[in-house]
């Protein structure tokens, strides 16, 4: 049977293989094409999980190495689109974590969808707009990021902050000619297949614009949707529950079932089942 309404899940995945497959398997749906990337420095077995997947189809995107806040973020988001949208033309593109879970049915996800097609469900963080605190993320050159992502290594930071020291007394400003009106908010998103292709279209400037960079995953999708307003409509949010009050973000454990099940997101993040196993079960066998 064919489907009119089919969407694309955009994985990025780097560790915890039995989570990976158990959101695989809650996303297994003829309606739904899957494509993942999975992190260079990842030992997850891609055979075994594709042997899992009975209803979709699931493409793999090379593997590279990516570091958190590095442009390798954007790039393999971009990546995993171009992928994506070259397939098929998608009703929606779905970016989530090989750590979420999906805490509504399918057909409830795609019954919600249907209902709000058109609408870009991406969500901006108001306190940064108005602050603008995260612009040094673009303003300067953050070279180490890339190779090194997040690190506690002492002489990392101290070249990392001696480098922002000599950009600012060098005055460097990358932002000043884009003529860019910057936004922040959470990475991860579902966008229309128009978007998509506007995205997939722009993708070598925009990885020439946010090459040394520092997390501008939260930054590049933000800012190239606020300056095109006139193109695509934006939804009130993105629908993910992601605690940053309790951590960065913080990871659910088993007391926090019922604020999960109470919420109005489709889906969760992040779950850890070193940490909490029972709730990643119990989550499963409610969906």
């Amino acid at each position: 049977m064919k489907y009119n309404h089919q969407h694309a899940y955009l994985i990025m995945a780097h560790q915890h293989q039995d989570l990976l497959i158990k959101l695989l398997l809650s996303l297994d749906d003829p309606r739904n094409d899957i494509y993942i990337h999975i992190d260079t420095k990842s030992d997850i077995n891609t055979e075994i999980i594709t042997k899992k997947i009975k209803h979709s189809k699931c493409y793999f995107i090379d593997r590279t190495s990516v570091n958190w806040g590095g442009a390798s973020q954007i790039k393999t988001e971009l990546s995993l689109l171009e992928q994506a949208t070259t397939k098929k033309n998608y009703v929606y593109y779905h970016l989530i974590s090989g750590v979420c879970i999906p805490i509504k049915t399918q057909e409830k996800i795609h019954e919600f969808f249907m209902k709000k097609n058109g609408l870009q469900f991406v969500s901006f963080d108001p306190v940064a707009n108005e602050n603008k605190l995260f612009i040094d993320r673009v303003k300067y050159y953050h070279f180490f990021q890339d190779l090194f992502g997040r690190t506690n290594n002492r002489l990392i930071k101290k070249l990392k902050k001696l480098s922002l020291s000599i950009q600012k007394t060098l005055k460097i400003d990358r932002t000043k000619n884009h003529n860019e009106i910057y936004s922040k908010g959470d990475s991860w998103f579902s966008i229309t297949n128009s978007f998509a292709c506007h995205l997939v279209a722009n993708k070598e400037k925009i990885l020439r614009s946010y090459r040394f960079t520092y997390c501008a995953d939260e930054i590049f999708l933000h800012t190239e949707l606020i300056k095109n307003l006139d193109k695509f409509k934006i939804a009130e949010k993105n629908y993910r529950l992601i605690d940053w009050k309790r951590g960065g973000p913080y990871t659910f454990k088993i007391e926090d079932l019922s604020l999960i099940c109470d919420s109005d997101s489709l889906f969760a993040r992040k779950f850890n089942p070193d940490i909490d196993n029972e709730i990643i079960e119990s989550l499963f066998n409610i969906n």
